[in-house]
């Protein structure tokens, strides 16, 4: 993905919570988006990372989007085992739901294990990790 003879990079934008990297995949002439994410905890900043990429992507409207990292959400409660009386929040997963639709996106299905991460005592596993793309459009 780093050599320029696979993918050429002709932009580079650093947000709050991303970075991006946009350019052309050489083998086929497509435009690109890559946007690598590290969410906060809180809902109130991922929403306003949302808010960022959903006017990123407004900014750029054609060419293959991807969006993966760490979003610190989950999609529903089957991807949070925990042994606490935490359960996951219902408005946080409707919430993250309803960005991934107004976005347009979808998820690649994880291979392997369930869970990205697992508390070091194994006491609590969550799938926060993503990988989400757009079809060109």
């Amino acid at each position: 993905m780093w050599n320029n003879s696979i993918f050429e990079v002709d932009r580079r934008e650093k947000g709050r919570s991303f970075l991006m990297l946009e350019g052309t995949c050489i083998s086929n002439n497509q435009r690109m988006m890559i946007v690598n994410v590290y969410a906060p905890c809180d809902l109130v900043g991922k929403k306003a990372l949302w808010d960022d990429l959903r006017q990123l992507k407004a900014s750029n409207p054609s060419g293959l989007w991807c969006f993966l990292g760490d979003f610190n959400s989950i999609r529903s409660s089957k991807e949070r085992i925990s042994l606490s009386q935490r359960r996951a929040d219902p408005y946080d997963i409707s919430a993250f739901n309803q960005w991934i639709s107004d976005m347009e996106l979808q998820e690649i299905k994880c291979v392997g294990n369930s869970f990205t991460w697992i508390r070091p005592n194994g006491c609590v596993k969550s799938r926060l990790d993503k990988f989400s793309h757009l079809k060109y459009g």
